[in-house]
């Protein structure tokens, strides 16, 4: 059977409602893929698993090609290299591609499909931008940003309103890159620097999503609103499936069989509460009120 990882989640606040936006993330410590919501809070983990057998001691990086939707993720080995492998979402088994010749401390895609990873201050060569080959991994120098004013921590992501690369440089900086000819120009020195900025970010078509210390949404000039503190320091961070307030019609075409908990015990609904949601056609969702 396969089970769709939806989440529904039900704020009242006064007499109105409001939504939470909910996104998959990896953390630097940990070997878990969690759902992590716009709110600040956790709602799901999962441990990834290797195909074959790759202990994996945390990540720096994840990224998806827009090209295909393929999702890519840095694993770090036991003693701090790193290594490229393409994940599959909806069951947290990663494959290994290849060992990574730096220590990459953030990925993402350009328009065309082509995967970049930064180094951070800890890389033999830090602050360097390479392309990444997705058949191997091998590393290819395209630009040395290490004269740029920065601070510890590192994340990329691709505007493709604009088609620049967006570069967290540490705490306050934020840089963008001509993917034509890798020029580096300082969008703004003043990010919020709760805990230090550059962990991870993500671009919607709108806005980016940012992940420091705090979860931010941030525009292209780098004013970041909307922030709420986060548990850990997570390190990739993509959009996750959810299931709308308005969009909660479209199940009312197939039976609700039974309403059962994470240990597969049948309950009633409970507000605050995972619980899994299983229909007649076979699918299944995680749900998740809050009241």
């Amino acid at each position: 059977m396969k089970k769709f990882l939806l989440f529904t989640v039900l704020f009242i606040q006064f007499y109105g409602f409001s939504q939470i936006m909910f996104y998959n993330v990896v953390t630097s410590e940990t070997d878990s893929l969690y759902v992590l919501g716009d709110d600040g809070n956790v709602y799901d983990q999962s441990v990834v698993v290797e195909t074959n057998n790759n202990q994996i001691f945390g990540f720096t990086g994840m990224a998806m090609n827009q090209v295909n939707s393929n999702v890519y993720v840095v694993a770090k080995s036991q003693g701090g290299s790193r290594f490229l492998a393409k994940l599959d979402l909806a069951t947290s088994v990663a494959l290994k591609i290849g060992d990574l010749t730096d220590k990459i401390s953030s990925i993402s895609f350009s328009g065309d499909g082509a995967l970049y990873g930064i180094t951070g201050d800890g890389g033999s060569n830090p602050n360097r931008l390479y392309s990444i080959d997705l058949t191997n991994g091998e590393m290819t120098e395209k630009a040395d940003l290490s004269g740029d004013q920065d601070n510890d921590g590192e994340a990329l992501a691709f505007n493709t309103s604009d088609e620049f690369m967006y570069r967290m440089a540490g705490e306050e900086f934020l840089y963008k890159i001509d993917m034509t000819n890798f020029a580096s120009t300082l969008v703004t020195n003043q990010l919020l620097d709760d805990g230090a900025s550059g962990h991870a970010m993500y671009y919607n078509g709108t806005d980016f999503i940012t992940l420091s210390a705090d979860i931010c949404t941030m525009n292209s000039l780098g004013v970041q609103t909307n922030c709420n503190e986060i548990p850990f320091d997570a390190k990739g961070i993509l959009p996750s499936d959810f299931v709308g307030i308005s969009e909660l019609g479209h199940h009312q075409s197939k039976e609700l069989v039974k309403i059962v908990n994470p240990l597969g015990q049948e309950v009633e609904p409970t507000p605050n509460t995972i619980l899994i949601y299983q229909y007649s056609d076979g699918s299944s969702e995680k749900i998740f009120i809050v009241q």
